[in-house]
């Protein structure tokens, strides 16, 4: 059970990074952060239209072996009205899938739309999650593999800024790779978890610049580490290439459940 749920976990933090680092020079959107950050806000950035490959190691458990293992794809796409983010997730067990349509001007998320494949000991768990953004409010359906749908209605203390990113274990990935990264620069972001249903807030801060090989290739690029906010001493640890803004890995601790590894690959 703690397997599946890691899993879905780390697909929420892998569509997530995606978002926020896939990005290239486009109007501002709005974002909290401290006045270090305030000050060095000069550009703006958009999504990178694009697909790009991951692979996920994940260890979990007590004994923290690794056992749980997955690949994915990003694919970014520009619609003239909306950007759509998809994350198609492969695992042993089945695929996971995350659409996400943001706002054409302010990259503000508007809809979601979530599949996952069936648990046949588990039928009570959602296999498809249906969901509108507008305003402060979230609604829609979520759907169990027995069939059985039931209504979503979140209140939320803000919009969802989710530029296509590497997001969600690129959480909103692509988001942060759309921010003005530079050694110093902190701000706060808000995430949203498809999974449990409710948003997320982490402090964000770049800590340097640090050369970072991955089956990809090797790159100079950003370390930005996230810390959540709400107590649990969840953290991610990202590196975005200087030059593309990409994601090309994340590392992820979840004191729940254990530790994700995720890389670029050809």
């Amino acid at each position: 059970m703690k397997r599946i749920e890691l899993k879905c976990a780390a697909m929420s933090v892998s569509v997530f990074f995606l978002v926020l680092v896939l990005c290239r020079p486009y109007r501002s959107f709005a974002q909290t952060a401290s006045p270090t950050a305030q000050a060095q806000r000069t550009s703006t950035v958009a999504p990178r239209p694009g697909a790009w490959n991951y692979r996920s190691q994940s260890n979990i458990g007590e004994q923290q072996k690794p056992n749980s293992a997955g690949t994915y794809s990003t694919l970014i796409k520009d619609d003239g009205s909306a950007w759509t983010v998809t994350v198609a997730m492969k695992y042993p067990e089945g695929p996971v899938t995350d659409v996400r349509t943001l706002d054409k001007d302010t990259l503000v998320l508007r809809k979601e739309r979530f599949t996952h494949f069936v648990h046949p000991d588990q039928r009570w768990k959602p296999v498809a999650i249906n969901l509108d953004f507008n305003g402060n409010k979230v609604t829609g359906t979520s759907t169990n593999a027995n069939g059985q749908t039931k209504p979503v209605a979140v209140d939320l203390s803000g919009p969802v800024f989710q530029p296509p990113i590497l997001a969600d274990t690129t959480i909103s990935m692509v988001f942060i790779g759309c921010l003005p990264l530079a050694d110093g620069y902190s701000t706060t972001v808000r995430d949203w978890d498809v999974v449990l249903l409710k948003e997320k807030l982490w402090q964000l801060k770049v800590t340097g610049v640090e050369s970072v090989t991955v089956p990809a290739g090797t790159f100079s690029a950003y370390k930005v580490e996230l810390m959540a906010n709400d107590g649990t001493g969840d953290k991610q640890t990202a590196w975005i290439a200087k030059d593309s803004r990409l994601l090309v890995r994340i590392d992820l601790v979840d004191k729940g459940y254990g530790y994700t590894h995720t890389e670029m690959v050809p």
